[in-house]
């Protein structure tokens, strides 16, 4: 039996979006039938890849006499600046609960999946997945973060975490992005995140 479609985003409910250099505070003013989002915090961090940051070449460390010298690893200065950013949210997250801001939080966050796990997608949800490759990767990242991004006959779809600790699977919610706006499915126009109700489990713990 199908599980009924469960409110996403209840009223009042503080919603957070957010990838490595950037995050948005965002708060439903409308219903869970009629979501109204409004901004209410935005935080950001220009993070370009480390070959961007800096030119540095790897240091040797020093030995002891008659030891050859070993060259040290480059600083992957994108992933500190990602590390930096995410205690920067933590933080704001901790003044938010300790002042009594919210009631209910929705985190969302972008959910990359490897190879073997596009497959297992696959196999429960009829799709295609648009390749790393593909020319609206980019515009699509810049929009909704670092998603695998699945094409159906409805439109543009991402998985988000879905938590099921009672039966020890990892699995990811099935949310639709944007709708197909003509017959030929050529053009997409988004809309706010939206619930399918199709819960697609990825893989389980195996004891």
């Amino acid at each position: 039996m199908a599980s009924e479609p469960r409110p996403y985003v209840p009223h009042d409910t503080l919603l957070l979006v957010g990838d490595g250099q950037k995050a948005l505070f965002l708060r439903n003013k409308g219903s869970a039938q009629r979501v109204e989002l409004v901004v209410e915090r935005i935080l950001a961090r220009d993070n370009p890849p480390t070959r961007e940051q800096g030119t540095d070449r790897p240091g040797r460390s020093s030995a002891s006499p008659g030891v050859a010298q070993s060259a040290m690893e480059e600083v992957d200065w994108h992933h500190i600046a990602k590390e930096r950013f995410a205690d920067e949210l933590a933080d704001a997250l901790y003044r938010h609960a300790h002042a009594n801001l919210f009631e209910k939080l929705v985190i969302i966050a972008p959910m990359k999946l490897n190879s073997t796990q596009v497959k297992q997608t696959l196999r429960q949800f009829p799709a295609e997945v648009l390749p790393d490759d593909h020319p609206a990767i980019a515009q699509l990242n810049n929009l909704f973060g670092d998603h695998t991004f699945f094409i159906d006959g409805g439109g543009l779809k991402v998985l988000e975490p879905a938590g099921a600790p009672e039966t020890e699977t990892r699995a990811g919610e099935l949310i639709s992005l944007a709708d197909w706006s003509d017959a030929t499915l050529t053009s997409l126009r988004p809309h706010e995140p939206e619930t399918t109700g199709v819960v697609v489990v990825l893989e389980a713990t195996r004891h």
